[in-house]
């Protein structure tokens, strides 16, 4: 709010607005002290967010400190004769105090920049305050009074000053009625009956320090309060019946030692001018109380309230006491104020340059040894703290370890260029703080098992330089490690044949003892993190971890560079020993021939039987062998079709499993059967392969079975009736189930070793906490094979997933393959852990894509997609067919055909929507059915189109559905660009696609079947089939024509067990039929049989 608002508001609440009525009761509520503080922090501006909130009330901040900010509001009320203030603070006091006077003064100032000055309302404030001190003293007019007692409790060695307040109702004779106290604390505390003055007073008691017997005084807050409950004049010492304390002068105090009996003497004070006797509050300042006269005031002095406190309670002192008490004074003192029992002999110290010192010391604490360095100067012997600023008192008193006093007049300028030489150079790694007695350490940056090196820099670099320039640098016997290093080496390999796994064991020697090699490398790996680069780049530098408390091993990076390489991608193991299958076994030999070729380690090992084959078999390995195609397979191969099969051999030679992961379209289905047959023609079969894949496959597994491997017995375990060939799966050399089915039959399946276990669609199993996901790994197989076009969707521990389920223990467990792989590439984009895991991938994962293998592929590859209808979807098909059935029998008996060519139309035209999308029909029944399995389809396969860089014309007779199809493809976030006969801009849309600003062209049969060149498509999807094979044909070749580079991939999506079906399977067999049904054509409908027609709606 502006302050022109501001004062605005304030006038609203005072009307007319009276500034001297705001002054006038801000000197009732605050006292002159209060005041006077107010006005310093109004001054210096510390007052922010400044703002009337329209409820009679103004709120703003005021800065305490540099971390100290209250927040506080004034809530300003007008009464009979004057305004009433009532400010809360978030401080001690809360009620009505400087800070809420410095908001006011603060809003005064700002006001009166629109008219009345600043020394005009000082005037008018001083005036005020003259005419209130008349009163001083007087009781309050209010009804209720508050009593204010000073009550001394003497405890063993010291005292306390507490205060404890009363209410008393003013009685009509003048006198009070009888007093009750106060309950002060925060939660009971009422101040309804209050005056302002007493509510500010009293919450500031609150805010005093509590006691088992009451509220103290001590400190800068206790002063404050004292001298509100004096200035009050309701303030009494020990009792009611004194007289109130008034202020009297401030005075200084004087001390000396009086004698006593016994030859012992005593420390007295005294105030100067008075005689009478006097207790000392220890606030800061202290206050002295003469009891007798109830006269109070300030003490001038620079002894210690708490100190001056505690001298009536010195024992009287004996002669051989003297030394002891006056070293203590002096101590506790340090100026030396007061008189000593006993002259003590205090060295002087000046003109003397001081020495910079270093003291590397440690302590034990919760994490260990913690080591750090103490950074003093030395004058003459005497250790200091360093100075903090220039400024600081040049003298300081100190006692030397011997007993010695010193008085050092100090070099502020030579300690702090000693403070610059130290730290004013680059020191990476290191960082200094001081402690609360000025104590400067330093220490490292962040505690590593680096601290060691850096320390051991740090003693022969920079401190060695300080002591050549006469620095004093000593060590603690605290301090203490040692750096070792060791280049005697042990490698121990041992082979597990039923697991196909080699366990390798690395130990360096340390006096005599093996000391395991990979736990400390995994250290080193864990705290460098994505730095690791940096080492393996820079063959001088060295990896450092500690062994224990107080030592370090170093080993340079050339020596163990060969293990971190290997180490980044393999599963460290609980017993600190790495794991490699058989195919990885290379590295083992790879590592030892690494370490050895520094030639400065000795590394002794030997090599297994096991191991020594496979290096001789993998080192004579000169490629995949040539599979012959089995001659029952009625496919011709492809030339990457047929590696694909040489490939699947090679891993089921060496007992491995992968993932084909080919391009939707490259043929991963005849592949896997191929391998089938192989299998099967050598007699390696063992027993039945399954097949897993999701509902929509069964019925292509099945065709392709038959198509192109008719010599396998298949047998397709889907519906109730599965259940009846449990007991003679063993005669099928093919056995196709779904991922739900499998779960639910799993212990049938867990009875048979299956020779091959085939997972179509893997990506299925991407989740590995799922039901599906499980089963497959409990399934037993000698061989396991994933298809998938999409082996990673969403991240990488789909790969972790598969691989469970190909070869269980190959990543290690989830934790460790995120922590070693995903983490580090998914979300810091390190380069070294991304190249291990392609490495490691590599020979387990084969992928084409169509553009690899495009000079193979023929121009144009046409695939019907097969999608069956969703249940519920399937259930209204079924509904709509029997109904049209029914009612095109009726047309065709009452009409004949001739004259029902508008009946027939209509229900086909219903069927068909019911294919596509429920939502086309427009009848009751169909509302209630709102999902389309095509559709669905259709969006699992664009995303993986436009991935691969595709570019997908997807073509459908109906608008209506073009415009459902933009619904999902906006929503997927894929780009494209649509055409209808809607559409003015024809042009425009054909040019944002041919320039690649799109991905995906939708268009209507009618507006672009014809006449368009777009070339820059290489996939045609005909979502509906319009049934004329020249006009799917026309469609087709908007992107198959002369000036395609790339082949084409045609897809025909077709709903399973529909009308679409049929239609299909008439296209060559009838296609008189398809022209006059849905094109329409002028032809006579009579020269066709009825039982043509009825044919489309039968369900067989």
């Amino acid at each position: 709010m502006s302050t022109a608002n501001l004062a605005s508001g304030l006038q609203e609440i005072v009307n007319p607005f009276d500034k001297g009525a705001l002054l006038r009761a801000c000197d009732i509520e605050f006292d002159e002290i209060t005041l006077n503080r107010a006005r310093q922090f109004a001054d210096e501006q510390r007052v922010g967010n400044l703002q009337f909130n329209g409820n009679n009330a103004i709120t703003a901040n005021v800065q305490e400190s540099d971390d100290i900010v209250h927040e506080l509001k004034v809530v300003i009320t007008r009464g009979r004769e004057n305004l009433s203030l009532r400010g809360t603070c978030s401080c001690p006091v809360r009620l009505n105090c400087k800070h809420v006077g410095a908001t006011l003064l603060a809003w005064l100032d700002q006001d009166a920049e629109q008219g009345t000055s600043t020394e005009s309302i000082e005037v008018w404030r001083n005036a005020l305050r003259d005419q209130r001190d008349g009163d001083e003293g007087s009781l309050s007019a209010d009804p209720v009074v508050v009593l204010y007692r000073i009550r001394q409790i003497s405890l063993q060695q010291s005292v306390r000053y507490e205060v404890a307040a009363y209410s008393a109702r003013k009685l009509r004779s003048g006198g009070l009625g009888k007093s009750s106290p106060l309950t002060l604390d925060r939660r009971h505390f009422d101040a309804t009956d209050l005056s302002g003055r007493d509510a500010r007073i009293c919450n500031a008691l609150i805010g005093l320090k509590d006691s088992p017997t009451g509220l103290h005084l001590s400190g800068e807050h206790g002063y404050m309060v004292f001298r509100w409950m004096v200035e009050s004049g309701c303030c009494y010492y020990e009792a009611f019946d004194s007289k109130p304390l008034t202020l009297d002068i401030n005075r200084p105090i004087e001390a000396d030692w009086i004698e006593q009996e016994n030859n012992k003497r005593s420390l007295q004070l005294n105030l100067v001018d008075s005689k009478e006797p006097f207790v000392c509050l220890p606030t800061s300042p202290p206050w002295y109380i003469l009891h007798r006269t109830a006269r109070c005031g300030v003490i001038e002095t620079d002894v210690p309230p708490k100190f001056l406190s505690a001298i009536p309670y010195l024992p009287p002192v004996a002669e051989p006491d003297a030394m002891r008490i006056s070293e203590l004074m002096v101590e506790s003192l340090e100026s030396v104020d007061l008189p000593l029992p006993a002259a003590i002999d205090i060295r002087q110290i000046a003109g003397v340059k001081p020495r910079g010192v270093v003291i590397l010391t440690a302590r034990k604490d919760l994490e260990g040894t913690h080591r750090y360095a103490e950074v003093k100067v030395d004058y003459d012997g005497a250790r200091l703290p360093h100075m903090m600023a220039i400024g600081d008192e040049k003298e300081f008193l100190h006692r030397q370890g011997s007993g010695e006093f010193v008085r050092v007049i100090r070099q502020p300028e030579d300690e702090l260029a000693l403070m610059n030489e130290l730290t004013g150079s680059n020191m990476p790694g290191w960082v200094t703080t001081r402690h609360h007695q000025g104590t400067i350490q330093l220490d490292v940056e962040a505690k590593t098992s680096r601290d060691m090196v850096l320390w051991q820099d740090l003693i022969d670099g920079k401190l060695a330089e300080l002591r050549r320039n006469n620095w004093i640098i000593e060590r603690a016997p605290e301090f203490q490690f040692r750096i070792i290093t060791s280049t005697e080496w042990q490698m121990n390999v041992d082979h597990s044949a039923a697991n196909h796994w080699f366990d390798l064991d690395l130990n360096f020697i340390i006096d005599g003892q093996p000391i395991a090699l990979i736990p400390v490398l995994a250290s080193f790996l864990e705290r460098v993190g994505p730095d690791l680069q940096r080492y393996l780049d820079d063959p001088e530098s060295s990896a450092t971890v500690w062994l224990d408390e107080e030592t370090l091993i170093e080993f340079p990076i050339r020596h163990i560079r060969p293990v971190l390489e290997v180490l980044v991608e393999m599963h460290e193991h609980e017993d600190g020993k790495l794991r490699f299958s058989d195919l990885q076994s290379t590295l083992i030999n790879d590592i030892a021939e690494g370490i050895s070729a520094t030639g400065e380690v000795s590394l002794e090992w030997e090599v297994p039987g096991r191991l020594a084959e496979i290096l001789q078999r993998i080192q004579s390995f000169d490629g995949i062998d040539s599979v012959p195609v089995p001659d029952s397979l009625t496919a011709d191969l492809r030339d990457y079709q047929r590696d694909g099969l040489n490939w699947l051999q090679f891993l089921r030679e060496f007992g491995f499993s992968g993932i084909l992961a080919d391009d939707m379209g490259l043929g991963k289905t005849v592949q896997a059967l191929a391998t089938v047959l192989v299998e099967k023609n050598s007699g390696r079969s063992s027993g039945p392969s399954l097949v897993v894949a999701p509902t929509s496959l069964m019925g292509n597994w099945r065709r392709e079975t038959e198509k192109f491997a008719p010599e396998l017995n298949v047998l397709v375990l889907h519906g109730m009736e599965r259940v009846e060939y449990f007991e003679k799966l063993g005669q099928y050399d093919l056995l196709l189930t779904t991922y739900a089915l499998l779960s639910r039959d799993l212990e049938v399946h867990q009875s048979i070793d299956y020779h091959y276990l085939i997972l179509d669609e893997a990506q299925a199993i991407k989740n590995p906490s799922t039901k599906q996901a499980k089963a497959v790994c409990e399934v037993n197989a000698k061989h396991k094979l994933c298809l998938t076009g999409t082996p990673v969707e969403n991240h990488l521990g789909e790969v972790w997933s598969q691989f469970r389920f190909l070869m269980p223990g190959f990543f290690g467990d989830q934790k460790h393959f995120n922590k070693t792989f995903r983490h580090p590439i998914e979300k810091t984009s390190q380069t070294l852990p991304a190249i291990a895991l392609t490495k490691r991938l590599k020979p387990f994962i084969l992928r084409r894509s169509k553009d690899a293998v495009a000079s193979e592929l023929p121009a144009k590859t046409e695939i019907v997609h097969r999608v069956p209808l969703y249940p519920e979807q399937a259930v209204l098909y079924e509904g709509i067919r029997a109904s049209m059935e029914s009612r095109v029998r009726r047309a065709l008996s009452e009409s004949g055909l001739g004259q029902s060519h508008i009946t027939v139309l209509d229900a086909l035209l219903r069927m068909r929507q019911t294919c596509l999308d429920p939502r086309l029909v427009k009848m009751s029944q169909a509302r209630s059915v709102t999902q389309s399995a095509k559709l669905d389809s259709l969006m699992e396969m664009l995303p993986n189109f436009v991935e691969e860089g595709r570019r997908v014309l997807l073509f459908s007779q109906f608008t209506e559905m073009l415009a459902l199809i933009e619904e999902e493809v906006k929503a997927a976030g894929i780009s494209y660009t649509k055409l209808t006969g809607k559409t003015k801009k024809r042009d425009e849309a054909v040019d944002e696609f041919q320039s690649g600003d799109v991905s995906v062209f939708l268009i209507s049969l009618k507006a672009g079947g014809t006449g368009l060149n777009l070339t820059q498509a290489d996939t045609v999807i005909l979502y509906d089939p319009w049934w004329n094979p020249a006009v799917e044909n026309q469609a087709i070749d908007r992107a198959h024509r002369i000036g395609q580079d790339k082949p084409v991939f045609v897809y025909r999506m077709i709903t399973e067990n529909t009308v679409e079906e049929k239609i299909v399977e008439l296209q060559e067999r009838k296609r008189q039929l398809a022209d006059i049904v849905i094109e329409n054509r002028d032809q006579s409908i009579q020269s066709l049989a009825a039982d043509d027609i009825l044919e489309l709606f039968s369900t067989s």
